[in-house]
């Protein structure tokens, strides 16, 4: 399994990581009937030369699925499909699974992300900070949508890291595609645009100023929204304008 893929414009990119593939092969297994409810899964050493993959992707996607409630595993016995996901995974099922509405996730991570970022600015260690400096910097010096994606998410998942909360980093991973997907809407439409914001929401919890950290949040997320909201107008009326000026072949001449 290469870690080479194709993104949704039909291009070639390299972000996708191995173990995001794995996940992506497995899911497809289950959703798409392959393996059905209460079946055991083939052994991890199996799938690993099956997919020509390291043990370690192997994990890391059946921790995925079994926190979304696709999978269970049982020690001595093996993992096996679940016969009905967990009531509170098939929410997070419904979320990764279906392309949710882009308001109902900038809401859900205005909340969340708010928060987090105060506890952060309490929280986080030295070495915390600095990894939230290294994602600005390598998402500043990315050329590709991919790369930027890679990095905000990689910068955003930091923060929820320094919270020392599992819950919040077990749920920012869980929802980890659903928010890959609004991250490349945004970035195809926007650009590296977000970087002044990370960077504010950086210097507060850098300096242990908790209010200044969820105002930064809450000001990054909302600049995001109505750029958003901007350009997808900016480019819809452009549309409409040239379609408009496209003489009607019936009243030429």
């Amino acid at each position: 399994m290469s870690a080479k893929s194709k993104n949704s414009a039909g291009e070639d990119s390299a972000a996708v990581s191995v173990s995001d593939q794995v996940f992506a092969y497995m899911k497809e297994q289950i959703t798409g009937g392959h393996w059905q409810p209460g079946d055991k899964i083939p052994a991890e050493l199996k799938l690993c030369s099956l997919l020509n993959v390291s043990r370690v992707s192997v994990r890391a996607a059946i921790t995925r699925l079994s926190c979304m409630g696709f999978l269970e595993s049982f020690r001595g016995r093996g993992t096996f499909v679940c016969k009905a996901p967990k009531p509170i995974d098939s929410m997070y099922s419904a979320i990764v699974l279906n392309r949710s509405n882009r308001l109902d996730i900038f809401e859900y991570r205005k909340i969340i992300e708010s928060a987090s970022a105060e506890l952060a600015a309490q929280r986080a260690s030295t070495e915390m900070v600095n990894r939230m400096n290294a994602a600005i910097q390598q998402q500043q010096q990315a050329t590709t949508v991919a790369d930027i994606v890679r990095y905000d998410w990689e910068f955003h998942y930091q923060i929820a890291a320094a919270t020392g909360n599992k819950l919040i980093v077990r749920n920012f991973e869980i929802l980890r595609e659903a928010y890959m997907q609004q991250f490349v809407e945004s970035i195809e439409l926007m650009g590296n645009k977000g970087l002044f914001g990370h960077k504010n929401i950086t210097a507060a919890i850098e300096v242990r100023a908790p209010v200044l950290a969820k105002q930064a949040m809450l000001e990054h997320l909302n600049y995001t929204m109505h750029q958003i909201a901007v350009l997808r107008i900016d480019n819809a009326v452009e549309k409409h304008l040239t379609e408009g000026s496209t003489p009607d072949p019936k009243h030429a001449g």
